[in-house]
């Protein structure tokens, strides 16, 4: 199976010796899209997750709400 970038993530993406080295850093990740990277929601839940003793309210897409906890983790036992 061969991988495939969104379209408006292909100036976030450089694959070695196939493309110029033209990164683009400067612009907000894609709600919703699993990547290293991931988006300001996911990187939220994973700063405020180990603080287990209060509630957090946070609103953000679906995609990041699964995507967050399973695969970055942190270091309290979960939610």
């Amino acid at each position: 199976m061969e991988a495939v970038a969104l379209k408006d993530r292909e100036g976030q993406i450089h694959i070695k010796g196939k493309t110029p080295l033209n990164i683009v850093c400067d612009q907000d990740s894609l709600a919703g899209a699993v990547s290293q990277r991931a988006c300001v929601f996911c990187g939220s839940r994973v700063v405020l997750y180990p603080i287990a003793d209060a509630l957090h309210l946070v609103h953000g897409p679906i995609g990041c709400a699964v995507y967050t906890w399973d695969i970055r983790g942190a270091l309290s036992s979960g939610p």
